[in-house]
């Protein structure tokens, strides 16, 4: 399962940070105390838990996912993935989820790379919506170069939920797909687009 507990010591907006790398996570600890000036202020941990999982049809079939990677695909094929977030701390915490760095490719080495070469990228026809259960936000068919603010590159960024409260010894679940638009060409074809890294980060409130 890709799972990983990381604590932190949090004052001010210092965050607990969960990394989402193919199989690759990155953790973060800082001290119990910290000194800001010469003064010192007492701290407390949070402590989370963070599962990517995908499934055929959004509603059944839940599995662990290591990646997200989309190629192959066609117009209208919609892919479901959700992250459960859990609280196993001793405070509520304020969580968001980020989308940051994007990998461009093609799909099949051995097929016509002009697309590729031509700097275009599936991002351009990706379609994301998302649901949560901590709270009532949605996002309904964003264009995902919308969402980035330009091309996907492997510095763009966009959050896809925020604003989560989580209560202690909770569980709260965000839902997102990805849809390949139906105004998807032939110019989109034979490309791959993965996303590199999901930041689920949170601050104790």
């Amino acid at each position: 399962m890709l799972k990983r507990k990381m604590s932190l010591s949090i004052v001010a907006m210092t965050s607990a940070v969960f990394l989402f790398i193919g199989v690759t996570f990155a953790w973060l600890t800082l001290t119990d105390v910290i000194h800001l000036g010469g003064t010192e202020v007492a701290v407390q941990d949070v402590e989370a838990t963070a599962v990517l999982q995908v499934s055929e049809d959004g509603l059944t079939g839940w599995s662990d996912a290591a990646a997200i990677s989309i190629a192959g695909a066609v117009p209208g094929d919609t892919f479901y993935y959700r992250i459960v977030i859990t609280n196993i701390g001793a405070l509520p915490i304020d969580t968001q989820v980020s989308f940051i760095g994007f990998t461009n490719s093609v799909a099949d080495i051995l097929g016509d790379d002009a697309n590729f070469q031509a700097g275009r990228s599936l991002a351009s026809v990706i379609l994301y919506s998302m649901t949560n259960t901590a709270n009532t936000a949605t996002l309904t068919d964003q264009p995902m170069t919308t969402l980035i603010g330009g091309t996907a590159t492997s510095t763009s960024a966009f959050v896809g939920a925020e604003n989560l409260d989580i209560a202690v010894s909770a569980s709260e679940i965000v839902y997102f797909t990805l849809t390949i638009a139906e105004t998807m060409g032939n110019d989109y074809q034979n490309l791959k687009l993965t996303i590199d890294l999901i930041s689920v980060s949170s601050v104790g409130q």
